[in-house]
């Protein structure tokens, strides 16, 4: 290129005689030439000139021909080296080159650059058109010499520099170039090295400067270097950043920089480093008003050890420093950062995870005048979101503070590529450690982020916490060692700050509200503001409402506020607007007001360092300030309960893993998955401590999946759904702006749709965009991009390329499954309806789930369990959308074990109309699938777009007026996919923001094991201790407050083990526990016996078998084991289950677990075998019995074991989803009475601990409590032998529990006498003994005095032969022990008959009403269940509010309310003795409810249910002043009673070992005496074993007359009336009027039918027939002495009643009769 050519470079006539050219290669092989474009300028020529032409040489040559130069961007390193090893005879190779790329940093050294360079790439309009980057690529380089001839008039010193430096060779190319803009040629070496001198004095270093000038400007190696380095001097401090292809191909280009203005030469008389470098200019440069570092804290030496730190900092010199709260640390990396911004434009990473307080900082920072901060953090939008990134990666920011989850973006990635980092700032270091208060994963991340883009050289690492014990320390440190081989000098500070005083107050939690009114009118008569910090969102806002209502303006704020009112309450308090703020932590670490004179901590914070860091919001102006906690014992309760809440446990984790594991293989996938953390929750247990309906359900999935990749299980990727450029329509801007001004108008905006195309055309053909990208792009949310390229296909401007793929099912098939879903769905809405008509006042109602499974699974006719109606209820609660207006039919909530709560978002004509639309549109895609689907091949994908324009084009889908149908697909989709008619394999983040995860092939059959999980453990084990500590310092400071701080001190300086010596001595085992030293006492201690307490706290894992004896206090164990677990180990309720042998014991564990943990007990699932199968089949007790159906309970459990069995998966997946769903997050099993379980009750308690698994991690941790001797129901199919091999089934450590609490030694005694001679007992060694305490103790205990006659002994009564003698002489000798409990005489439920056969009983029961001693006797035969006699009915109405006069039903019931209730109706108190058995049995249910939860509310559907599983109560504990209970043997298991007499009888004569075992039974129910009948001359087995220990007497005997002794009462049940007869019967007719007036015990007339006909009936005193006996009934033989009312049953119209009765509900009469049998 001659000069006179060059100077016609930049004018319209004359153009530059070069060839400028752009090559298109393949993106995998660039030695694949695809086209060439060149271009004349000069000849206007143009050519595309494919790749494959054969004239390509010739043609190329022709263009070629009289160009003086090839232009290019990028042509130096790229385009011509290609085309030289493609085709080396080309005439362009003998000519110069002009590289673009190479003149844009040194032409437009400023940000932006250019408007044709993004990156190192050309701007293009167009898509895949070599000719037009050839012609840009021109454009460019005009444009570059008008700024270097700019350059030349305004900077001539520059331009001599640059011209040397880039052109080594006068005539060339560039070298032409240069002298024609300085028409000079180029200059020599002096003249160089003067220029430079006098361009970069006073920007640079003296020293280094002339280290430049002598040695490194001749050299020919550093001479591009130094002159992209001189081009970027002349704006350095600013806007400006070397581009990221410079650093990488001229590395030397930072050296020189770095050398220049980053190195301080320690000359006194330079005057860069003397500005720069010195501490004392910059301080108040940067920090006006701040002359001098802080004089406190100080080092060793006593300098200020904020100076030290900046001093670390200035030099690069990776450092940990411990600054107390307002002790400066802000400044301590500010300073050096803006400092290093200055001098060589490099940036600062802050890495913070307080949101709140990055926007503080960056504000702070502005009011100084300093504009180069920023943050990224979730709750900026996407403009604010692209206006940073934009400023990040052009410069403009010198210091950024962002989240830790943010280096997962790929945006904010991209955005840092562009910058040099000068320094990685950890703030909050301690959130990398396990032992810190605030351990997060995410902290773990970033330094393998660091370690991926810096290799082996990262720069300058600096963390900063203002609390951070020495294992914390040495924790932080060991990290960035180990990821990143740099070593941190720390540099500590303490925790004491001076001006604030400390003070602890004890203060009841029921006093705290008014104690802080008191000290807040008190603190603000002066100046400044008040912070008032508690432990839940929900005590923060009853609080400020508290002090509202006070007169005192207090605001609120806590996590789970929206952002925008947590700014709003944020800012109104900093500006002194608000004076008092009720808070969280969440505040109490994101806030930075001057003026706080008080900060009172309503509850014990769970730390130290917690608290001194909310305390630590007072008094950062350094004036006096005050710290008050209000401290009470029961506070720690509280922190234990939310870091139990807040944890992660190994299964939960593992779960997750199963989860992803599933997905993946339903999606096909490969390894790789696109998910929403809702879809993981959909596939674990609703019941895991991962709430899905939680605000932070989505930050413990992500911290879950951290925890994964920590273990090398998968890595976690960004959301991948990407547009590809292959997809663009268009080939170039001007004609896509043509087309969007006519579709959109002339006055729409177009331009984010411009952005779109334009990021399109400039991606590689195979470079995807993200969505991410493209929100940053258009600075619009994500709908509103889906809906612009949605725009962009409907204008085909684009083709919506996303790929759907779809997996559709088998066995049913996915039609099938469809039809079914919609039948489902419709019986579900119906029920729905009948459950809440009134939709529109959005009250919470409460959903019973079983209930509501079971009554579809019947209605609809479908298999259905508890999980599958979960899904389609979250289905349903599911918004359409998520837009504005797009709501979902419901919200749900979590109410306990069997409920949810649901409040309705729309009335039920909306439901029916949206969901209609939604049916029609799932069917057409589900036909759409079908029909593209390809042989037998389930995976069916398809174009979105094409998917889309079916479905519009589909004439039956026209009438539904579908405004967005891409919302419609997409709820359309993920209803299918929720309920599993097909799955969405491919295309789910169309639709949701999603994680890309991929899981590490060579880790699959690995699980998430107790290795992995152990870092994770020893923090959560730390917490714990931090709340000790916590709690201590409480207590010291309660008693002297100076030892309080030392013991701060020393917690923050001393070794973990010296602490612990110097302040736990004698303690430590306090600091592993998680509760409470006094409830630490409760739970074990206080067993006193070490049995028991090796049992409660024995390992977590693996399973135990206790074999108790009677009286050993089995119950207790069980239940203080359930509180170890809960309050000890940190375990959820709803992760423990206790199975107990009826409903009356699982009442008494749930009692006494209440009175132990309090409402903990509440979340416990305590339930008896069958009550399990039941939940887990959805099975409701109350939907059969309302439909007159009988409850298989043998096919109950044989089903639900069936469904755990099946859902053992397969061996890649460990155990299955399914189960984990099944079980609701079960971990730990406790089985009470073991050996009475049978076959059946084996398998599924097998089942449901995991025996036969492999994975020793989805085993439940599985305790049995038994005991062979009392396996007393072999005639029910229980065996003994499963207990007998438990240890073997599950590997199980044995305990044994000999000790009796409950009876005295001489009974105790007795009974090992007669249990001794059974054979293969699992105790034979074992013999029952008195516990410890009583060991001293007469052997009668108290009636070894008091009892003259026995003297405590066990007394062998010999009677009678007959019956009647043996009862008469038994009741004598009750009646005898009564009168000699001075105290309590007349309290005969403290006596219990016990007999082998109930009918021996009957004549006792007729003796004790002769002498007017109250009886109960348990019957075998039937005894009416409670929920259908009339006092049961009353209930069941109230609580189903038919009684009420109001259309709504109750939902919740306030504590007490069925005593009071029952106190109206039947004018006593449930408590007191009742005579009417059926009353006594509703009394005895109130007492059961009431007692298991006392002070609670308790939902209507679960009482119901359990009114419905009472059945007759019998079974229950009598009560002492109940009446004396009579019973068989095989009833009394699990009573106990101080007097018991066991009847002869002649019904112990079989020797056989199951009658001595119940023999045994009986003996040991027994607590103070024991009395045993034998007959004369009869045949007991078992009396002779009690020869030794006992007293034999026989009394006189008594007169020979039965008296009515031999009368026998009948009672029938109903199967003996005509059920239907008074429904015959109009609602005014007599006997309605009849029935209602009799109540228990009137008398009643049997009589042969009144109307001629053969059988019988029941009439009133006054004649008026009441009941109608059945058929099949017989009067009983004998003389029928009196005729009573026994019961009143109440009875609901069923099946073909409904169609012949004249009412639908009626009472009816169930006789009782007393007769004399005939002889």
């Amino acid at each position: 290129m001659t000069i006179n050519e060059s100077q016609a470079v930049h004018t319209e006539k004359i153009k530059a005689k070069c060839l400028c050219i752009d090559i298109e290669t393949a993106r995998q092989d660039q030695t694949v030439l695809k086209e060439i474009g060149a271009y004349r300028p000069d000849i206007d020529a143009r050519a595309k000139i494919s790749g494959k032409a054969k004239d390509l040489v010739k043609r190329l040559d022709g263009l070629t021909e009289g160009a003086a130069f090839v232009l290019g961007h990028n042509v130096i390193a790229f385009d011509q080296p290609a085309l030289a090893m493609l085709h080396p005879s080309l005439a362009l190779h003998n000519l110069p080159l002009v590289d673009t790329l190479e003149l844009s940093p040194v032409a437009f050294p400023q940000n932006p650059y250019h408007r044709l360079v993004k990156d190192y790439k050309l701007c293009t309009t167009t898509r895949n058109d070599p000719v037009r980057d050839a012609e840009l690529a021109y454009e460019l380089f005009l444009d570059q010499g008008e700024a270097l001839r700019q350059r030349v008039e305004n900077h001539p010193n520059e331009a001599l520099c640059l011209h040397y430096l880039l052109a080594q060779e006068n005539g060339k190319g560039v070298a032409n170039f240069f002298a024609t803009l300085r028409r000079s040629l180029r200059p020599n070496l002096k003249e160089v090295q003067v220029a430079w001198q006098a361009e970069t004095s006073g920007k640079v270093c003296r020293t280094a400067q002339k280290v430049v000038v002598e040695e490194l400007l001749p050299n020919p190696l550093w001479q591009k270097p130094l002159a992209y380095a001189l081009a970027w001097l002349r704006v350095s401090g600013g806007n400006s950043v070397l581009p990221p292809w410079v650093s990488c191909s001229f590395p030397k280009a930072r050296e020189v920089i770095s050398m220049l203005r980053d190195t301080p030469c320690g000359d006194s008389s330079c005057e860069w480093c003397q500005q720069e470098h010195d501490l004392s200019q910059l301080l108040p440069r940067y920090f006006p008003g701040i002359t001098r570092f802080r004089s406190t804290p100080t080092t060793a030496s006593g300098k200020s050890l904020q100076q030290a730190i900046v001093e670390n900092g200035f030099a690069g010199k990776p450092s940990l420093a411990i600054l107390p709260t307002g002790g400066g640390k802000s400044l301590c990396f500010q300073l050096p950062a803006l400092a290093r911004y200055y001098r060589n434009g490099s940036l600062t990473v802050v890495i913070s995870p307080l949101q709140s307080l990055m926007k503080d900082q960056v504000d702070n920072l502005e009011t100084r005048g300093i504009t180069c901060a920023g943050y990224l953090n979730s709750l900026l939008n996407p403009l604010e979101r692209r206006a940073m990134l934009d400023k990040l990666r052009l410069g403009d920011i010198g210091l950024i503070f962002v989240a830790p989850e943010q280096f997962r973006s790929i945006a904010f990635a991209n955005a840092l590529m562009h910058r040099q980092i000068g320094a990685w700032v950890f703030d909050e270091a301690h959130c990398l450690s396990k032992w810190g208060h605030d351990f997060r994963p995410d902290y773990l991340y970033v330094s393998r982020f660091i370690k991926a883009r810096q290799k082996d050289n990262p720069s300058p690492i600096f963390c900063f916490t203002a609390t951070a014990k020495p294992d914390v320390v040495a924790d932080i440190c060991s990290h960035f060692e180990k990821h990143l081989n740099v070593r941190l000098e720390s540099l500590e500070g303490g925790v004491k700050r001076e001006n604030l005083a400390y003070e602890v107050r004890s203060v009841p939690v029921q006093a705290k509200y008014a104690e802080i009114l008191r000290l807040l009118q008190e603190a603000l008569k002066e100046e400044g503001g008040a912070i008032i910090f508690c432990a839940r969102q929900k005590t923060v806002e009853e609080l400020a409402n508290f002090l509202k209502q006070a007169g005192m303006d207090c605001g609120y704020f806590h996590g789970g506020m929206l952002p925008e009112d947590k700014r709003s309450i944020q800012e109104s308090f900093i500006r002194g607007d608000l004076r008092v703020i009720a808070a969280t932590n969440a505040f109490g670490m994101g806030v930075d007001k001057s003026d706080v004179r008080l900060v009172i901590h309503l509850d014990t914070p769970g730390s130290l360092e917690n608290y001194l860091q909310e305390a630590g919001r007072a008094g950062r102006d350094q004036e006096p300030a005050r710290c008050i906690l209000l401290y009470d014992d029961a506070d720690l309760d509280v922190q234990f309960r939310l870091l139990r809440n807040s944890r992660l446990t190994q299964h939960d984790i593992h779960s997750i893993l199963k989860a992803l594991r599933l997905i993946e293989r339903k999606d096909r996938s490969e390894g790789s998955v696109v998910v929403t953390s809702g879809e993981i929750l959909l596939e674990i247990p609703d019941k895991h401590r991962i709430d899905p309906d939680s605000s932070d359900a989505d930050t413990k999935v992500r911290i879950a999946v951290s925890w994964l990749e920590e273990a090398r299980l998968l890595e976690r990727q960004e959301n991948h759904t990407r547009v590809f450029p292959g997809s663009l329509l268009v080939t170039n801007l001007d004609e896509a702006r043509q087309v969007l001004e006519k579709k959109l108008g002339p006055s729409s905006d177009i331009e984010p749709y411009i952005q779109i195309l334009t990021h399109l055309m400039q991606a590689d053909d195979d470079e995807g965009l993200s969505t991410d990208e493209l929100i940053l792009a258009t600075g619009r949310d994500s709908r509103m991009v889906q809906a612009m390229l949605r725009d962009l296909d409907r204008f085909r401007l684009l083709s919506n390329d996303t790929e759907i793929g779809v997996t559709l099912s088998r066995e049913p098939e996915t039609g099938d499954r469809l039809r079914a879903l919609m039948q489902l769905e419709n019986t579900l809405v119906a029920q729905l309806r009948e459950l809440a008509p009134d939709a529109d006042d959005e009250n919470w109602q409460i959903l019973n789930v079983r209930w509501l499974c079971d009554t579809l699974r019947r209605d609809a006719k479908l298999d259905l369990d508890p999980e599958r109606l979960t899904r389609l209820l979250k289905s349903f609660s599911e918004s359409f959308g998520g837009g504005p207006g797009l709501r979902a039919f419901f919200a749900l909530a979590p109410a306990g074990a069997d409920n949810r709560r649901i409040k309705l978002l729309r009335n039920w004509r909306d439901i029916e109309l949206i969901r209609q639309k939604r049916i029609r549109l799932s069917q057409a895609l589900v036909t759409y699938f079908l029909t593209h689907r390809q042989g037998n091949n389930l995976l069916v994908t398809c174009k979105q777009g094409d998917l889309e324009a079916a479905l519009q084009s589909d004439i039956t889908l026209q009438d539904l007026e579908i405004r967005d149908w891409s919302v419609a697909l997409s709820a359309a989709l993920l209803y299918l996919d929720t309920n599993e008619v097909l799955h969405l394999s491919r295309g789910k983040a169309v639709f949701r923001a999603a994680m890309s995860i991929h899981l590490n092939a060579e880790a699959r059959r690995r699980q998430f094991k107790k290795s992995d999980y152990a870092e994770l453990a020893l923090h959560y084990q730390d917490k714990i201790i931090q709340v000790h500590v916590m709690a201590e310092y409480a207590r010291l400071a309660l008693r002297k407050i100076q030892a309080a701080m030392s013991f701060i001190v020393d917690y923050f300086s001393q070794d973990r083990d010296e602490f612990v010596r110097r302040y736990f001595a004698g303690r430590k085992d306090v600091l592993e526990m998680a509760t409470t030293e006094a409830a630490h006492r409760r739970i074990l201690t206080d067993l006193k016996n070490p049995e028991q307490q090796a049992i409660v706290a024995a390992p977590m894992e693996g399973s135990h078998l206790v074999l108790a004896g009677p009286g050993s206090g089995k119950t207790k164990v069980i239940v203080h084991r359930v509180a170890w677990l809960l309050r000890e180990c940190m375990v959820l309720p709803e992760e423990i289950m206790v199975l107990a042998y009826n409903r009356s014991a699982a009442i008494e564990i749930k009692r006494r677990l209440w009175d132990l943990v309090g409402p903990d007990a509440a979340g416990v699932n305590v339930q008896t075998l069958h009550g399990l199968a039941l939940r887990l089949t959805g099975t409701s007790y109350a939907v059969a019995v309302e439909r007159g159906e009988n409850i298989q309970f043998d096919s109950v459990i044989k089903t639900a074991t069936a469904m755990l069995n099946r859902s053992e998966g397969d061996e890649e997946l460990g155990t299955s989803v399914q189960r984990d769903r099944l079980l609701a997050g079960l971990r730990y099993l406790l089985v009470d009475e073991y050996q009475d379980v049978n076959a059946d009750h084996y398998a599924l308690i097998s089942a449901v601990a995991g025996r036969t698994l492999n994975s020793e991690e989805d085993k439940l941790s599985l305790l049995v409590v038994g005991d062979d001797d009392q396996n007393i129901y072999a005639f029910g199919g229980a065996s003994v032998r499963f207990i007998r091999q438990f240890e073997a089934d599950y590997q199980a450590k044995r305990y044994h529990l000999i000790e009796n609490y409950r009876s005295t030694k001489n009974i105790i005694d007795a009974s090992n006498n007669v249990i001794a001679a059974a054979a293969d007992r699992m105790k034979q060694d074992q013999a029952l003994r008195i516990n410890h305490a009583r060991r001293d103790q007469p052997t009668g205990g108290e009636y070894s005095i008091s009892d003259p006659i026995t003297q405590g002994r066990v007394h062998i009564l010999e009677v009678p032969r007959s019956n009647f003698g043996e009862v008469q002489t038994a009741l004598t000798e009750l009646e005898r022990l009564n009168k000699l409990s001075s105290d309590q005489v007349g309290y005969w439920g403290r006596f219990a008959v016990i007999a082998r056969h109930w009918d021996r009983l009957e004549p006792m029961a007729a003796l004790c009403r002769q002498r007017g001693i109250p009886v109960r006797l348990l019957r075998d035969e039937h005894v009416p269940d409670l929920y259908t006699t009339r006092e049961g009915h009353d209930l069941l109405c109230l609580l189903k509010g038919k009684r009420r006069g109001t259309r709504r039903n109750r939902v919740i019931l306030k504590p007490g309310t069925l005593s009071r209730w029952y106190r109206c109706r039947y004018h006593c108190d449930v408590v007191d003795l009742i005579q009417h058995p059926t009353q006594a049995a509703l009394a005895q249910f109130i007492v059961e409810i009431e007692s298991t939860a006392p002070g609670s509310e308790r939902v209507v559907t679960d009482l119901i249910e359990a009114l419905y599983e009472f059945g007759t109560g019998s079974k229950s504990m009598s009560a002492v002043n109940g009446p004396m209970v009579l019973l068989t043997a095989h009833r009394a298991k699990g009573l106990e009673f101080d007097h018991v007499l066991i009847l002869d009888g002649d019904g112990w004569g079989d020797r056989r070992d199951e009658e001595r075992r119940l023999f045994y039974v009986a003996m040991t129910r027994a607590r103070k005496t024991l009395t045993v009948c034998e007959q004369v001359k009869g045949s007991h087995s078992f009396t002779k074993y009690l020869n030794d220990v006992s007293l034999r007497s026989r009394p006189e005997a008594p007169v020979a007359t039965t008296n009515g002794l031999g009368n026998r009462i009948w009672i029938a049940d109903p199967e003996q009336v005509v059920l239907s007869w008074p429904g015959y019967f109009g609602p005014k007719a007599t006997i309605h009027k009849a029935i209602n007036r009799l109540k228990y015990g009137d008398s009643l007339l049997l009589r042969p039918r009144s109307d001629g006909k053969p059988g019988w009936e029941l009439a009133d005193s006054e004649g008026t027939v009441v009941t109608r006996m059945a058929k099949r009934f017989t009067p009983p033989e004998g003389v029928i002495i009196s005729v009573r009312v026994g019961c009143v049953l109440a009875r609901i119209a069923k099946g073909s009643e409904v169609e012949q009765t004249k009412i639908p509900a009626w009472e009816l009469v169930l006789p009782e009769i007393e007769y004399s049998p005939s002889p």
